[in-house]
């Protein structure tokens, strides 16, 4: 996710910080992600209920689009 979604955010100056150790990745890989992304959840009946949702959801059979975050490869 880091590579797709964070770092085209960043500036050649964060990328610079970064490297040098001067400001964390996973830092601004969390702040990106709270204040950017939003998650849905369904409560299921039984976790094969639950892993078989999950399965149609990355085969894009939901608004005819795969997920951004942990698409079915």
């Amino acid at each position: 996710m880091c590579d797709r979604l964070v770092l085209p955010t960043l500036t050649q100056g964060d990328i610079a910080k970064v490297a040098a150790g001067e400001l964390s990745l996973d830092a601004l890989t969390r702040e990106f992600i709270r204040d950017r992304l939003t998650y849905r959840f369904v409560v299921t009946g039984t976790a094969r209920d639950a892993v078989h949702l999950e399965e149609i959801i990355r085969l894009a059979d939901l608004d005819g689009a795969k997920p951004v975050l942990n698409p079915k490869i």
